[in-house]
């Protein structure tokens, strides 16, 4: 599993052959709005494709939002684009989302890691 910070954009992962998941950590209720996420392999220059999950499942305090596939094992640069436009909420109860404040970005953490078969 790799954390990330939404402030250490771009940066450099090693990534084994598999699908991985991306989850949003910090909050219950994720709105990604415009954010978006790039997958590069640094020796191929090759883009992967990220897509986004339609059914955001939570487990404790991450959703999950994005999954891609890795063909060829070895480095990826990863940026996070638009990661001013992502709300992520204390709660996914709408009333909770009037009074409680949206997590600071600082706070927020991006995992990425293997799709459990």
């Amino acid at each position: 599993m790799t954390t990330l910070k939404l402030d250490n954009s771009p940066a450099t992962i090693d990534l084994f052959a598999d699908r991985y998941n991306i989850y949003i950590y910090g909050g219950r209720g994720v709105k990604l709005n415009s954010f978006c996420v790039d997958l590069k392999n640094k020796s191929t220059g090759e883009t992967v494709q990220v897509f986004e999950h339609n059914l955001k499942l939570r487990d404790f305090n991450g959703v999950r939002c994005f999954y891609f596939d890795i063909l060829k094992t070895g480095s990826y640069d990863i940026s996070f684009h638009n990661f001013q436009t992502l709300e992520v909420k204390r709660s996914i109860l709408p009333i909770t989302s009037l009074f409680l404040p949206k997590i600071d970005l600082a706070d927020i953490r991006i995992k990425i890691e293997k799709k459990h078969h």
